[in-house]
């Protein structure tokens, strides 16, 4: 649902030839989202927009979103922050992931990908989706699992943050908790 309504204020603004960055496109979707947030969102360069927002909301924007790659959510305590990745940061995530995997190859590592899953607990009200998560001692026992859930499984051992524009919420501090 969010990548179709932002591609309508896309194309309500102009497409591709419109005046609007496309921070600003999610920052329009955001604000026709009433019942979403109902604080004034604060806008961060590169494509982040930052709200704040409760752990229901959260939770049913990943639902709703489950299928689509972009955007990103990440919360902490109260605060969301949606990330549309450019270019830049995904061909440089690309290269990290590919550098990660020719690296266990090479060392012949039991590496287990999680990719950019969604890792959240409600209990401590954080939840993020990194740009590449890996499993090394903890493979073996984690490659039949379908489901995460941080409750009964260990965080992942790795996690890649490409950090092209700086994020206004602590993610390492995130990825400690």
């Amino acid at each position: 649902r969010l990548v179709h309504s932002l591609r309508d204020v896309h194309d309500a603004h102009g497409g591709a030839g419109g005046q609007l960055d496309h921070a600003a496109k999610v920052q329009a979707w955001v604000r026709g989202q009433a019942n979403y947030t109902s604080m004034s969102l604060i806008s961060i360069p590169e494509n982040r927009v930052r709200s704040r927002c409760s752990w229901e909301t959260y939770e049913r924007l990943l639902i709703e979103n489950s299928s689509a790659t972009s955007p990103r959510f990440t919360f902490d305590r109260g605060w969301l922050e949606i990330m549309s990745p450019s270019l830049e940061h995904e061909r440089t995530a690309d290269a990290i992931r590919h550098l990660i995997n020719m690296l266990a190859d090479h060392f012949q590592l039991d590496l287990l990908g999680t990719g950019s899953t969604t890792f959240r607990r409600a209990d401590l009200q954080r939840g993020f989706e990194p740009d590449a998560s890996y499993y090394l001692h903890g493979a073996a026992a984690l490659r039949g699992v379908q489901e995460l859930d941080l409750n009964i499984h260990p965080p992942p051992e790795l996690v890649v943050e490409i950090d092209i524009s700086r994020s206004s919420l602590g993610k390492l501090e995130l990825y400690h908790a």
